[in-house]
């Protein structure tokens, strides 16, 4: 499986505390020197995973760009927890951390499947925008509608440790502290 195969939730289906996106094994592409996936690795990775976020929230190319909107990553992190080795098979899973009319702010987990262990985390705060003006602007209301259910299950779980305290939404987003 792949991002590309991660589809948006219907009205009737039930959203998971985290969202499994999908499973891979590591692409032989992402050994380094070093016999693991190398930093280059995880990112190619947790950035095509981001974009299985994306097609989740319906904020992602496929369903923006016919309308003329888009997202910008405006911070990304990434905690490197383990490593990773060749043939192991990874699985991704995503928890909304918080969201506003134009902003997301979401981790994905980088779980090593096959030993049962969070190998990285990734942080992301993404602007939703039009293309045209290439400016911020209020995400559709079919938008903030999915991500308000998807946040009705995820505002009561935990922060996550590794989830910096420099990202975030400053003001008007749901969460209220940390």
């Amino acid at each position: 499986m792949s991002y590309e195969s991660v589809k948006s939730p219907s009205e009737h289906d039930l959203i998971e505390a985290p969202v499994r996106l999908y499973r891979e094994k590591v692409d032989p592409t992402w050994i380094d020197r070093n016999d693991h996936v190398g930093v280059t690795g995880y990112a190619h990775a947790l950035l095509r995973a981001s974009g299985g976020v994306l097609r989740y929230t319906r904020l992602g190319f496929k369903d923006g760009l016919p309308e003329g909107r888009s997202v910008y990553a405006l911070k990304w992190a990434t905690t490197y927890l383990r490593e990773i080795r060749a043939d192991a098979t990874l699985e991704y899973t995503f928890q909304l951390l918080d969201y506003s009319d134009k902003l997301v702010h979401y981790t994905i987990f980088m779980h090593n499947a096959d030993e049962n262990y969070v190998a990285a985390v990734s942080e992301s705060l993404d602007v939703h925008i039009l293309v045209a003006t290439r400016r911020s602007a209020v995400m559709p209301p079919d938008r903030m509608t999915l991500l308000g259910r998807i946040w009705d299950v995820h505002k009561s779980m935990p922060m996550p440790p590794e989830v910096s305290t420099t990202i975030g939404i400053r003001s008007g987003g749901k969460r209220q502290s940390r």
